[in-house]
């Protein structure tokens, strides 16, 4: 039986673990490695390494995703790792070094003291002087250290000492008391007639996800449905527990039930809607404009569309548009704390669960053609050079001419659709409504492309960065499975909105940071992993590649160069841009307050931009309403200040801003305060907690729609007798190797121990493994997990030495249009080693 610290309250670690009143306590998010639970980091605000949390004691029961209290001990009690070190000349103060964690596989608990190792280039020994390897620029600490969870974790049972969770060591006690879900049949009496499970005893829980650890349930907590069947034998409940627990598990992420939309609310609106004329008086009048949307083929949340006007010779007004949300969503409404609770839309392979009832979001917020729609407008004048002129803001009236797909958006530019195509009804042209000709629309498309690669152009000499993964879609047949599927790929148009997306995200972020320096609400992406980006150069330099990451942009040169040199080999471009997106941070919402006077924390890592915001999408990010609300107060008081002094113009929205000027003008600060109340603009303290909510919510529409394209791909491989296709190793090591299948754009990681009949020995010296096939069964200890036959894994040629070779099967065609050559055992795997794969779905459908 293990205990465990107690957990820290809430309420002491929100307002206590802050870094500030306990210099060694931590606020972070625990992060758990999906190849080995007990290896877990924090990220630690401000300390540009990850914290390893190692082993189940130091973890203290927390779970992938949670929010802790990371209390580290002096650094007097830290150790080091065994290298030559050589004294540096400099001290480096330990929550400043540039450092990164690494595993050690000897470490572990002491006693009631967990020990987690920092790895830095630079650290602290017992004396304060840092020190620094020349052997490898790799050291580690082991920093004693425990976990207070702050998070909704489930109680555990009453009857448990000091609330401390159990884990039962002994098997015989864990047979008599817990029944493993995962193969529970193995332990039945079938003599019996049924099973008495007593209420009081536990059942234990096998996740489908590493990075979860097994659980225990009291049975009285298991629906009766389940429990009836668990008594009865019914080995089924095995697969079933998986999918009512999947529901439950989905409900809980998406906040509440998507039914909950269908509910009529009293804020919206009756159908059939006008603009009501008092609004059309107050807002400008662009309905005789050429303004159309680009959207998927499939969207009818359409809250973006663009126009595009020649003003002289070289000098363009763009126009982004954007759903006047914020309009319908009035502050404190029922449907404001709906979309609040929600955060996101979810999207699926399949389907979406909308963050706005449908009336909202694909009728009356949404820009669909033909039909008058409120929107929030800037307007800026680029000229030849992609420099801005100027640029004004402003709440409007649209009328959309057309609906255009990313495909016939990027027909156009190709040629493929042009003026002389008939427009009337063909599905492959664009309907066109109003006032306007398909050859208007065709004509703003080809502008705003040439004008989207020069901003491009520019942004990428600025120090972006840009990395395209491969990413899979599926084909889906009359009955919603998947029966191919395909890689995505990035067409031009889907390039021309993004620069006119980041564009307009950037305007709002320094009109509400001007408005509102301590209350606006910014979107910030940190610097990459160090570790990461340290292993991320070793593979570089192995394959003769040369890596600069001291910045964003010479990070993209860098690509770009290697994308070059790797053109014969595009498949190792891709493991290369895959491995350099695993470096990159997520990014995250954050109230201005959070980092006052440190504004370089408010920067875009990726986009090299100071500041950025999200602006563009509020049909589907709440975030975004809550920006829409502050311009809306913003541009309200500046038209205030302008009209009865006649002195600021646009002091927030122009270009220039005079920021003492508008910090010591009385009417206007008093012009702000008064128009963000009127528009229910939330103070710092309330936007702080707005902000960690959407970040957490981000992740879990994220977290769904990363698992049903994996629940997707599981089926398709359901379906396919053989899939048989190429991987390239990515990794390898005594015990597993990782590949890298291109054709699915996944990566796996193989374990030797799974599949029987497997001999391997592994070559330290050179880094190779070589496998050979054994012609008996490996025996195995009763409490091993049992290996998986290699008929079940692998497709078998036999040979006449009756040991074979992997990817057919004699008498069976594995792929009638295969090209895919088997290899032949004893086989030997380098790294980067290309080697046939059969790729197939566990478990039981």
């Amino acid at each position: 039986m293990k205990f465990f610290h107690l957990h820290v309250q809430f309420s002491v670690s929100v307002n206590d673990f802050n870094g500030e009143t306990e210099r060694d306590v931590f606020k972070a998010l625990l992060r758990v490695n999906a190849y080995n639970r007990l290896e877990a980091y924090c990220t630690i605000d401000g300390v540009p390494v990850d914290i390893l949390i190692n082993g189940s004691s130091a973890q203290n029961r927390a779970v992938d995703g949670d929010i802790v209290a990371v209390k580290v001990d002096p650094v007097s009690f830290w150790t080091r790792m065994k290298g030559s070190l050589v004294i540096s000349t400099c001290y480096v103060p330990s929550k400043d070094v540039n450092s990164s964690l690494e595993k050690n596989e000897n470490s572990g608990s002491s006693g009631n003291i967990s020990k987690q190792r920092l790895e830095t280039n630079a650290k602290a020994d017992y004396t304060g002087n840092a020190i620094h390897s020349a052997e490898s620029d790799r050291f580690s600490s082991e920093i004693p250290c425990h976990l207070g969870l702050a998070s909704n974790i489930p109680s555990v049972p009453d009857n448990v000492e000091n609330g401390g969770s159990f884990e039962l060591n002994d098997v015989e006690e864990a047979l008599q008391k817990i029944f493993c879900l995962d193969g529970f049949r193995k332990y039945l009496d079938k003599s019996k007639k049924s099973l008495d499970i007593s209420a009081e005893e536990f059942i234990q829980f096998t996740p489908i996800d590493n990075k979860f650890p097994k659980m225990t349930v009291l049975a009285s907590d298991l629906p009766d449905e389940i429990r009836n069947r668990l008594c009865h034998f019914d080995e089924t409940v095995e697969t079933e527990l998986l999918g009512h627990n999947l529901m439950q598990s989905c409900s809980k992420m998406l906040s509440v039930h998507p039914s909950s939309l269908l509910r009529p609310f009293s804020c919206l609106p009756q159908i059939p809607w006008d603009i009501p004329q008092v609004v059309l008086q107050h807002r400008g009048d662009l309905r005789n404009l050429c303004i159309f949307t680009i959207d998927p083929s499939t969207a009818t949340d359409l809250d973006d569309a663009l126009s595009v006007e020649v003003l002289a010779d070289d000098i363009y007004r763009v126009g982004v548009h954007i759903a006047d949300v914020s309009y319908f969503v009035k502050p404190n409404t029922p449907l404001d704390k709906e979309a609040q609770l929600r955060s996101a839309s979810v999207y699926m392979v399949h389907k979406k669960v909308p963050m706005l009832p449908p009336l909202l979001s694909e009728d009356l917020g949404s820009l669909n053609p033909g039909v008058d729609r409120l929107a929030f407008s800037i307007f800026w004048d680029i000229n030849a050079e992609g420099n801005i002129i100027d640029r004004h803001l402003g709440c409007t009236v649209i009328h959309s001419c057309c609906k255009l797909s990313y495909e016939q958006a990027d027909d156009i530019l190709r040629g493929v659709i042009g003026s002389e195509c008939n427009d009337d009804g063909e599905e492959s042209v664009p309907q066109v409504c109003g006032n306007f000709k398909l050859s208007d629309v065709i004509s703003s498309v080809v502008h705003l492309h040439k004008i989207s690669r020069i901003l491009n152009e520019n942004r990428l000499k600025g120090g972006a960065l840009r990395l395209e993964s491969p990413k899979v879609g599926f084909l889906l047949d009359e009955h919603g499975l998947p029966s191919d599927c395909f890689l995505l790929t990035r067409m031009d148009s889907n390039l021309l909105i993004e620069e006119f997306m980041i564009l307009a995200n950037k305007t709002a972020a320094e009109v509400i940071s001007r408005a509102f320096p301590d209350a606006a609400l910014l979107l910030r992406h940190p610097e990459p992993n160090t570790r990461k980006l340290r292993d991320l150069g070793h593979f570089c330099s192995r394959h003769g590649l040369e890596l600069d990451t001291s910045s964003s942009g010479a990070f993209h040169k860098s690509l770009e160069l290697a994308r070059e040199k790797l053109k014969d080999d595009p498949v190792l471009f891709d493991i290369l841009v895959l491995n350099a997106t695993k470096s990159m941070q997520q990014a995250s919402y954050f109230c201005t307050a959070d980092y006052k006077d440190q504004e370089d924390k408010w920067a875009h890592y990726a986009l090299a931009v100071p500041l950025i915001t999200h602006f563009t999408s509020p049909l589907r990010r709440y975030p975004d309403i809550l920006v829409h609300r502050m311009l809306a107060a913003a541009l309200e008081a500046e038209s205030y200040s302008r009209c009865r002094t006649g002195v600021f113009g646009r002091c927030f929205s122009g270009i220039m801003f005079d920021k003492k000027a508008t910090e010591e003008s009385i009417d206007l600060r008093e012009a702000l305060s008064t128009a963000a109340m009127q528009h229910g603009v939330p103070s710092k303290e309330v936007l702080v907690e707005l902000a960690a909510h959407c970040n957490e919510r981000k992740l879990a529409s994220r977290d769904v729609k990363d698992a049903t394209t994996k629940l997707y791909m599981w089926a398709f491989l359901g379906n396919k007798k053989n899939f048989l296709a190429e991987a390239r190793v990515l990794a390898l090591g005594p015990r597993f190797l990782s590949i890298y299948i291109p054709k699915l754009a996944i990566e796996r990681r193989i374990q030797y121990d799974d599949v029987e009949r497997l001999i391997v020995e592994w070559l330290e010296f050179t880094s190779t493994v070589v496998i050979s096939l054994s012609p008996y069964k490996s025996r195995r200890s009763y409490l091993s997990k049992c290996p998986r036959a290699l008929k079940d894994v692998a497709l078998i040629i036999p040979t006449a030495d009756d040991f074979g070779s992997v990817g057919g099967q004699k008498g069976d065609d594995p792929s009638p249009d295969s090209e895919i050559d088997p290899c032949v055992f004893p086989l030997t795997i380098r790294i980067l080693s290309t080697i046939p794969v059969r790729t197939l779905c566990s478990g039981r459908r």
